[in-house]
């Protein structure tokens, strides 16, 4: 199968057929445009935004019944109001991330000034983009647990759901009502995302917007509603390169209208296309086609039945298509995961795997793997499809590197990036105490601190696994506590006495500690004549991390 290049270039349509069960209808003319590339991007690609239509509902009714417009900017508050809040709890969900637009996405074939209908279609972008923020916001609280299959939530307007089946949904809905002088409206918004937006194993997919939007309004003795609803779907199957090898659109919209004269008519309309090529999408070669209306309408109302409904959902499923490349190939439906540490011994090798995880809960994920390298001496190999078997060498100590890993599957893409440092924080030690051979760990805090008042500790071990702590205060002076430190036949630290001793740590000329010199007093066992034994340490920067604690511990002792 062909792989679809994901370069949209949309040429407007301007025509609808009209289509019935017996046969072609008479043509219906539209005249929406398309948004900019710029646009696009800014509605879909920037940070998530809501619009729910209704106001632009709201106008349509007004026009019939004039005595409701002093109520818009009260519908407008309650309509920003609700959208802030559910914004607010899609945040909370998933983490605060904004919606990806797919990376080369290119629109072009509408004009930058738009008539009103095309405004409206344009806005619909939006609430398109919002439907993938909401998803990975779901598929982020299935990786991290706080959801499960089965789980449903609901809350002040959003529902989320995790179906048996591997679906999910979420749901956004409101209903409100404004009363002055003698004009009512009353509004409601559904808007729900539901289908498998992150494929399973074998790369399908099945994702669905739907919007509601209905006004009624009375005023005066004249009540008039008007209904639009629209729904987009993409089903197909993705590639091992996370974009879609086949996929299917279809765009429908019904719009309802009742007059202030109790006429009542409606028209439904859909655009299908069964092989959509994402290099070039011509709706004109596409048209819409009406599946059921109201009998005997003309052709203007056809037209205003029509034109805002099926503008809005071909650009609603834009705005879903938009925001599904980038969930697909940006980590909205798997993650990776990888054992390379953070810090690593320098000018050495470093063995790592990675695991490219599926967040709705379908284990590892396998499909290519490329990585590449900035900054340090080799990685190996720079593509797989196994998780294990890679190499890293790292340069001189204190040089950093970037290892960049890109994975894609049937089931989605996501990147990582990593920065390795060329050794650790921190300080070993190692030589000789009193004929004992120790290693030791200065934590990088600890030596920061030396100087300083209070109590400052590094701590060293015998080869047997005995441990010792050497502590420094500025009014007590110096001390050695701990075992095995004392020859045979002696006791010191540890043992039944133990006295104050000294040592010093010289440092380089930038400040580092590079040896530790001292003299510890022991006693011998039948006498109490006071012995001195050396001790001399080389420092050196760690090879291995310390696990230095908040306090300046290295915890690495645990581990003897």
């Amino acid at each position: 199968m062909r792989t679809i290049v994901p370069v949209i270039a949309v040429v407007a349509a301007l025509v609808l057929s009209g289509c019935s069960a017996s046969g072609p209808s008479d043509v219906v003319q539209l005249t929406f445009d398309l948004p900019s590339e710029a646009e696009a991007r800014e509605a879909v690609g920037g940070p998530p935004q809501w619009y729910s239509g209704v106001l632009d509902v709201f106008d349509e009714v007004a026009a019939e019944v004039p005595g409701i417009e002093s109520l818009r900017d009260a519908v407008e508050a309650d309509d920003t109001a609700f959208g802030e809040q559910i914004l607010a709890q899609l945040a909370d969900l998933g983490g605060d991330e904004a919606p990806h637009a797919g990376p080369v996405l290119s629109w072009s074939g509408g004009r930058t000034s738009r008539s009103d209908a095309g405004q409206q279609g344009f806005e619909n972008l939006i609430i398109g983009g919002l439907g993938t923020y909401a998803q990975r916001g779901l598929q982020d609280a299935l990786s991290g647990g706080s959801l499960h299959s089965g789980d449903s939530h609901g809350s002040d307007g959003l529902t989320f759901t995790v179906n048996d089946d591997g679906t999910t949904t979420v749901e956004i809905s409101t209903e409100g009502q404004q009363v002055s002088g003698g004009a009512t409206a009353g509004t409601s918004t559904s808007v729900v995302y539901d289908g498998r937006y992150c494929p399973g194993p074998d790369g399908r997919f099945d994702a669905t917007a739907k919007v509601k939007r209905s006004v009624t309004g009375a005023a005066g003795g004249a009540t008039a509603s008007r209904t639009e609803e629209i729904r987009a779907t993409l089903t197909g199957t993705l590639a091992d390169n996370a974009l879609p090898e086949e996929i299917t659109m279809e765009a429908v919209q019904m719009t309802t209208v009742k007059g202030t004269d109790g006429s009542s008519r409606y028209l439904t309309t859909s655009q299908k296309v069964d092989d959509l090529d994402l290099g070039k999408f011509d709706t004109t070669k596409n048209p819409p086609h009406k599946l059921g209306g109201t009998e005997g309408l003309t052709k203007e109302q056809e037209q205003e039945l029509s034109t805002s409904g099926q503008s809005g959902a071909d650009t609603l499923a834009f705005g879903l298509l938009m925001g599904l490349i980038g969930m697909w190939t940006d980590g909205g439906c798997v993650s990776i995961e990888t054992d390379l540490p953070e810090s690593v011994p320098p000018q050495d090798v470093t063995d790592f795997t990675i695991d490219v995880q599926a967040k709705s809960g379908h284990g590892s994920v396998t499909g290519p793997l490329t990585l590449s390298l900035e900054g340090a001496e080799s990685l190996e190999p720079l593509e797989s499809v196994s998780k294990g078997g890679f190499h890293y060498t790292a340069g001189e100590q204190g040089t950093q590197a970037t290892v960049s890993i890109v994975s894609t599957s049937r089931q989605g893409g996501a990147t990582k990036k990593v920065v390795v440092t060329a050794g650790f924080s921190g300080w070993e030690l190692d030589g000789d105490v009193a004929g004992t051979h120790v290693h030791g760990a200065l934590c990088a805090s600890t030596w920061a601190n030396w100087n300083q008042p209070g109590d400052h500790a590094l701590h060293t071990w015998t080869d047997g696994f005995q441990k010792q702590e050497w502590r420094a205060n500025l009014e007590w002076g110096t001390t050695v506590g701990g075992q095995g430190v004392a020859p045979p036949g002696y006791l010191g630290p540890g043992g039944s006495a133990s006295e104050v001793s000294t040592f010093q740590i010289q440092a380089d000329a930038e400040g580092d500690p590079v040896s530790l010199t001292g003299d510890l007093v022991f006693y011998p066992e039948d006498d109490v004549t006071i012995t001195h034994f050396p001790a001399k340490l080389t420092i050196f920067p760690a090879k291995q991390d310390l696990q230095c604690d908040a306090d300046g511990f290295p915890q690495i002792m645990y581990t003897f």
